[in-house]
C-alpha cells in the first residue's frame, strides 16, 4: 500500500459493504459507529486504500497540546488476507494519520494471534496496551 485518500460520496454510499460486510469486517467500522463517535466529539475519517479496501480512523484532539490521538475501531479490517497485507494497510495508515497530527495511533482488529501479526506490528513499533473498550471473555465449560 502506498496510497490513502478521503472516502468519495460514492465510497461513502456502500461504506458498510467494504467495512463490514466485507470478510473481517465490524460494525465499529460502520457510517453508524463512526456517526456516534462523532456525537462524543472524535473526528471521523473515512478513508480508502489505492486497491479500494476502506477504513475508519477516528481522531480526538488533545486538550491542553497541539495534535491528537488516533483510534482505529477493529481496523483495518483483514478482509481474508495475508497479516502482511494487512499490517501494511496499518503502516500506510500511520503515516497518513502521522501528517494530520496524530501523536499516538491505536489499533486493535481482531486477527488471531497464531498468524503472527502481533509480531509484524511489534516490528514497526506498536505494543500492547490497555483495552480501550471493555472486551467480553470467550470461555467455555465442558459438560
Amino acid at each position: 500500500m502506498t496510497s490513502i485518500r478521503a472516502a468519495t460520496a460514492a465510497e461513502l454510499a456502500d461504506w458498510d459493504e467494504r467495512t463490514v460486510d466485507a470478510p473481517g469486517g465490524h460494525v465499529y467500522q460502520s457510517r453508524a459507529w463512526a456517526e456516534h463517535r462523532v456525537a462524543a466529539g472524535w473526528a471521523a475519517d473515512h478513508l480508502v486504500f489505492e486497491d479500494g479496501s476502506a477504513v475508519l480512523a477516528l481522531r480526538r484532539l488533545f486538550p491542553l497540546v497541539v495534535g491528537c490521538s488516533a483510534y482505529v475501531p477493529r481496523g483495518p479490517i483483514p478482509r481474508d488476507e495475508e497479516p502482511a497485507v494487512t499490517a501494511d494497510r496499518l503502516t500506510t495508515l500511520v503515516e497518513h494519520l502521522r501528517m494530520a497530527s496524530a501523536a499516538v495511533v491505536a489499533t486493535d482488529a481482531e486477527i488471531p494471534a497464531s498468524t503472527g501479526y502481533r509480531e509484524l506490528l511489534a516490528s514497526v513499533g506498536f505494543r500492547p496496551i490497555e483495552e480501550i473498550q471493555p472486551s467480553r471473555h470467550r470461555v467455555s465449560l465442558p459438560l
